[in-house]
């Protein structure tokens, strides 16, 4: 169930555990390096043989996180991205911080369609 900004600020505030991978690409990035982020997390998911389409919606959702960090979350951010046996994981960090979601604005009914709340 949908617990509002307490719940988002728990739930996305914190970064991911340290890879245990013995490879990790760190990449700093603003403006200007969104293309060489997005070659860099194709060339890493189809190392690691997903589907085109997969690595497709991979590339568009690293995208679109990295360039909101660069419309709001202060210029730039850092990309990091490893393997686990079972997965690819790709992090964005910034300096920005939540402070509204939409989320928390949807109707009740909307948000109940959308899967944002079971009640």
């Amino acid at each position: 169930r949908y617990g509002g900004m307490p719940h988002i600020r728990a739930a996305f505030e914190l970064p991911l555990p340290e890879p245990a991978a013995a490879h990790v690409d760190v990449e700093a990035f603003g403006v200007t390096d969104l293309g060489r982020l997005r070659a860099l997390v194709g060339q890493r998911a189809r190392e690691v043989r997903l589907p085109p389409e997969r690595v497709e919606d991979l590339v568009l959702a690293v995208h679109e996180v990295s360039a909101n960090s660069v419309d709001h979350g202060g210029g730039g951010g850092v990309l990091r991205v490893w393997r686990e046996p079972d997965r690819i994981v790709c992090e964005v960090r910034d300096r920005g911080h939540l402070t509204t979601v939409y989320a928390a604005s949807l109707s009740d009914d909307l948000s109940k369609a959308l899967g944002l709340s079971s009640g």
